[in-house]
């Protein structure tokens, strides 16, 4: 609650506007919600050996971001409402996140093999591809559509994956990025 109570003064000032005799008053207030090298000074430091070999995982909260802006006159604020933190972090091989959202994934928009994105992989889709690679045609509006085998690169190994798919009933595509349907 004290980190809503920060941005609700961050917002009052943006809505009421911003005040010099506000700002001077204010310069010599710190607490450690909005002291940042006080929440850096009391970070504390985990470690945890999957491996062996020592990971230190350094953290503290600065509670804030997103993309919403509010403006008045020339000030302009960043706030976030109702999600302190969120997102994706790794170090190595490890892999942690945060938020409301995280764990939804990225969304499913198309198929893997469908290169035509008609919602069926067939011959057309074959033909499109062959077109791609070897006689300079469009590209598949989405490149994982053309990547059958989840390589990241459109080449001859995927025209035949599509090929044994389709008449020798071959196993699926490999689903990549938003080709996950």
């Amino acid at each position: 609650m004290k980190h809503i109570s920060i941005l609700t003064l961050a917002l009052l000032v943006l809505v009421l506007g911003f005040s010099p005799a506000l700002a001077e008053k204010s310069k010599n207030i710190k607490t450690p919600e909005t002291d940042i090298q006080a929440q850096k000074d009391n970070a504390e430091t985990k470690t945890a050996s999957p491996t062996g070999a020592p990971i230190n995982l350094d953290w503290y909260s600065i509670n804030s971001g997103g993309a919403s802006y509010g403006t008045s006159g020339s000030l302009r604020l960043g706030y976030s409402i109702g999600q302190s933190v969120a997102g994706a972090g790794s170090s190595g091989s490890l892999k942690m996140g945060a938020g409301f959202w995280y764990g939804k994934g990225i969304d499913c928009t198309a198929k893997a093999g469908d290169v035509t994105g008609d919602g069926n992989i067939l011959l057309p889709d074959i033909i499109a591809l062959i077109n791609h690679v070897f006689k300079s045609g469009a590209a598949p509006n989405l490149r994982c559509r053309g990547d059958a085998t989840g390589d990241g690169n459109l080449l001859l190994t995927d025209i035949v994956y599509l090929i044994n798919l389709v008449f020798k009933s071959g196993l699926a595509p490999v689903k990549t990025g938003v080709c996950c349907l």
